[in-house]
């Protein structure tokens, strides 16, 4: 499966992409949303995007919608230390973590949803 981890925090990049390339996931690592908008804008695939919500510029509840909005058959997940104002019935993630993410977590995480 082919997932953009996107966050402002090059450890958190480092150590999701380390975590979801040994359970045998492709990941490409985003900067930020406007970044992964671009990737996707460009025609590029996505499986599943997992975005920080706490980021300069545009936050991870605006990608989600954005996305919710042109790719709805991208799934989408939310990984933060901050879930202030989540609403799931408004942001509606397929999934929704809390850092820092252990390893088993995101494996029987993605295993419920197929992935």
């Amino acid at each position: 499966m082919k997932i953009l981890v996107v966050d402002d925090d090059p450890e958190v990049l480092d150590a999701l992409s380390e975590q979801l390339g040994y359970l045998g996931h492709q990941v490409i690592t985003m900067r930020g949303g406007f970044e992964a908008l671009s990737y996707l804008e460009s025609g590029k695939h996505a499986d599943l995007i997992l975005t920080d919500v706490v980021m300069p510029q545009m936050d991870g509840w605006e990608l989600v919608q954005t996305v919710r909005a042109r790719w709805p058959m991208i799934r989408i997940g939310v990984v933060s230390g901050q879930l202030n104002g989540y609403d799931p019935w408004r942001e509606s993630p397929d999934l929704v973590f809390t850092k820092p993410v252990r390893s088993q977590t995101l494996e029987d995480e993605l295993s419920l949803l197929g992935l």
